[in-house]
């Protein structure tokens, strides 16, 4: 079947109006694909760095497991994730019942936004940082308060608890920062965590924390084992190695996961 829509005059364009949520929304502009650049200045070959992706490729044990699953191609997916939640838990000794995987970490962080927020919540934002969690918090009708980061980029704990208020659902603190490089040493952490009020969640992305060395690094799986209330995300395509005695069960290209406690 063969369908076409057809213009129709402008006084017939009576469409609903877009939330207004989406008005304050600000487009995000991607870097461009490699194909794109070759094309536009004739190079064979180019090195992507805007999109923060692992330059080595994909593991070659996730590599086997799409060739092996590619019969299968046909067949929906598990929705559960239930053998990749079950590997992860155990790597990162929790339960599978702390991890929720998902197609990148934007599509989880737009997940948690739909999950918490409603018209008039408020979310806390250390700037700069990634664009994705103010853009999922104006998308629910959330008002977005911004915290500068210190002159060094380091995080300001204390203006950042004095920015909750009563209406307060999340605070977002990304460690390492994108795009700033910098983190919030785990003391730090803990103290922001321990200064939260009930009814706060933070969300902790740590999707750049293979890249972190420094002794008081923390990605906050630490605070989540304890029992603590708090969401920590990560994300493969950051990955700069992968060991080989990595589990059978490797990462999908674009996998990122949450570990949660309640």
């Amino acid at each position: 079947m063969t369908m076409s829509l057809q213009p129709t005059p402008a006084s017939a364009q009576n469409g609903p109006e877009v939330r207004e949520a989406v008005n304050r929304l600000k487009p995000y502009s991607p870097g461009k694909p490699i194909w794109e650049v070759q094309r536009e200045h004739g190079l064979d070959r180019v090195v992507k760095l805007a999109s923060n992706e692992n330059p080595l490729g994909p593991s070659p044990l996730a590599l086997e497991a799409i060739a092996r699953s590619a019969a299968e191609l046909h067949r929906y997916p598990d929705a559960d994730f239930s053998r990749l939640r079950q590997a992860l838990a155990a790597k990162h000794g929790v339960t599978p019942q702390h991890i929720i995987a998902g197609n990148g970490a934007d599509e989880l962080i737009k997940l948690v936004a739909e999950a918490y927020l409603e018209d008039g919540d408020e979310v806390v934002v250390p700037i700069p940082s990634f664009t994705e969690y103010e853009f999922t918090g104006l998308l629910m009708g959330a008002n977005i308060v911004t915290v500068p980061l210190k002159p060094d980029f380091g995080y300001d704990v204390d203006a950042i608890l004095g920015a909750v208020t009563a209406r307060t659902k999340l605070v977002f603190v990304c460690t390492p920062n994108n795009p700033t490089g910098t983190y919030i040493p785990a003391p730090q952490l803990q103290r922001l965590l321990d200064g939260l009020p009930d009814g706060v969640l933070p969300v902790i992305d740590a999707a750049y924390s293979h890249f972190a060395a420094a002794a008081d690094y923390s990605d906050g799986l630490e605070f989540i084992r304890q029992g603590r209330t708090a969401l920590m995300l990560q994300t493969s395509p950051k990955f700069t190695a992968w060991p080989a005695s990595a589990s059978a069960m490797p990462f999908p290209s674009r996998t990122s996961l949450t570990l949660c406690c309640a």
